[in-house]
């Protein structure tokens, strides 16, 4: 019951900036150790790292859709700027800029956003992690 209720509880509040892996364990009412040991079980991952994976494949959906990135980390949980490019570059080795760029010349944008979810997320538990927290969009340049 527990890895339900911690699943929830980061896939309802991850785009808020003050949620963090200390609010799981303070909403969820269970130890820090006991929350960390499910999810690496579950997923081989820290918490932090499913955090930020999943708030990666948000900004990936709201790349495709050619928002500025000065407005978009807030809207998918990070603090800045900053902390978005950091983790673009830790998990795609690439700046968002260049993901947008990607993304808006892609001939099918879903295929190209799976595409770069693959590449960041280590394994299928955490691919379908994400496609439940972020879920999978329509869009209009599916073809080219």
């Amino acid at each position: 019951m527990a890895l339900t209720e911690i699943i929830s509880c980061i896939q309802n509040n991850y785009r808020k900036s003050t949620f963090d892996i200390n609010t799981v364990h303070c909403t969820i009412g269970q130890s820090s150790t006991h929350s960390r040991t499910l999810i690496k079980r579950e997923y081989k991952c820290s918490i932090h790292d499913l955090l930020e994976i999943v708030r990666v494949a948000a900004a990936l959906e709201r790349l495709a859709e050619g928002i500025e990135i000065d407005l978009l980390y807030s809207e998918v949980g990070f603090v800045s700027c900053k902390t978005l490019r950091d983790a673009f570059h830790r998990r795609l080795d690439c700046p968002p800029s260049q993901c947008r760029v990607l993304l808006l010349e892609a001939k099918d944008t879903a295929r190209e956003i799976e595409r770069l979810r693959r590449i960041f997320c280590p394994n299928d538990s955490v691919y379908s992690f994400v496609e439940n927290a972020v879920g999978p969009r329509r869009y209009k340049r599916a073809m080219r």
